[in-house]
């Protein structure tokens, strides 16, 4: 396997691996638990992209707060099974590389979970996870349908995006209605002027490629293809106050911009979709 020249592989105090990539573009890490982004950062202006917990459990034994997890073959709780993890399972297996390579935009890697079919999704699916470190990451999630029968998933690159103050934040290029899941899952309007200022869960019902989040020290830009959502979370002070994970004031400095297949997609025998985020 061709190896990238700006790839180096440690392990933390508890043993799991961590891919660091520094290149001329920018610098990223990725855990191999979850095949989870955790920072990247540009250096063309220094600044972190992505958010992670001071108090993110690193040691493998539960989703790691922070950064991209990867929610797959569900989105949100399982459909039927009441005992099945939230999000899919995918954010809580070894990952391995099996590539990685030096193009003139960046570091290419591609990551392949240690398996994907369990008691909750029998399907014989494939999942690769497509990295690209450059002057911009971009993440896509593929999954191609191996079965001889349709199949059905949902998914998300649920993205925690760093900001230096919620309270200044304002979200651009989102239109339409989502479904408030604070409000009972009611059915509300995008605002003209969007800003957080209370525990918020929306679900955007849209397609909607470029969303920009805007503070005064930065505005960040994000494109998603292969979605049917845009998902917007920050958990605010009494539900961080109750995270193990989460410092009672992490909510301030963080919004979660997911790109996310909520309503149920049908992969037919051999076809393939990827699920794509684009962060500048």
């Amino acid at each position: 396997m061709h190896r990238s020249n700006y790839l180096t592989v440690t392990s933390n105090d508890h043993g799991l691996d961590i891919l660091h990539i520094d290149n001329p573009y920018a610098s990223a890490s990725i855990a191999l638990f979850g095949g989870h982004v955790l920072t990247f950062t540009p250096k063309h202006d220094g600044r972190p992209r992505l958010w992670m917990s001071e108090q993110a459990i690193l040691d493998g034994s539960k989703p790691i707060r922070g950064g991209i997890p990867i929610c797959w073959p569900w989105f949100g709780p399982h459909p039927s099974e009441t005992g099945a993890p939230q999000h899919g399972y995918l954010r809580t297996l070894q990952w391995q590389l099996i590539q990685s390579s030096d193009t003139q935009t960046g570091t290419e890697l591609l990551l392949e979970p240690s398996y994907t079919q369990a008691s909750w999704f029998t399907s014989p699916c494939s999942v690769k996870l497509k990295v690209l470190v450059g002057c911009y990451l971009e993440v896509s999630l593929i999954t191609r349908n191996g079965s001889q029968n349709p199949v059905q998933i949902g998914a998300a690159l649920h993205s925690y995006l760093h900001v230096d103050d919620i309270h200044q934040v304002q979200i651009d290029g989102l239109t339409g209605v989502f479904i408030d899941k604070t409000a009972d899952a009611n059915i509300a309007q995008t605002p003209e002027s969007y800003g957080i200022d209370a525990e918020t869960d929306r679900v955007h019902l849209c397609r909607i490629n470029d969303v920009s989040v805007r503070t005064h020290q930065l505005t960040q830009r994000l494109t998603q293809q292969g979605h049917d959502s845009v998902v917007i979370w920050n958990p605010w002070r009494e539900k961080s106050q109750s995270m193990q994970d989460m410092a009672d004031d992490g909510y301030l400095t963080m919004l979660c911009v997911e790109a996310a297949v909520t309503q149920g997609l049908t992969l037919e025998p051999g076809e393939q979709h990827s699920l794509t985020q684009s962060i500048y």
